[in-house]
């Protein structure tokens, strides 16, 4: 994501319940866009935490910088 010109946050875990404040926060005043691992768990939670998300084809850490911005371009 830094290497597109985007912020990004590494929630390391299936469900970012304790960043759910911080989230919250970061939505007053940026556009915040969640990218789950496209996995049972990640499909599960990330939708309780926001509408704008994004279903990829395979983990973000597995794609090159070309895949990723295709995704990202919505």
């Amino acid at each position: 994501f830094h290497s597109l010109g985007y912020r990004a946050i590494a929630t390391l875990g299936n469900n970012p319940k304790h960043l759910s404040k911080l989230l919250q926060e970061l939505q007053k005043d940026y556009t915040v866009v969640m990218v789950p691992d496209p996995d049972e768990a990640g499909l599960k939670y990330f939708p309780k935490y926001g509408d704008d998300y994004v279903i990829t084809a395979k983990p973000v850490d597995d794609m090159s910088i070309e895949e990723l911005e295709q995704y990202l371009l919505f």
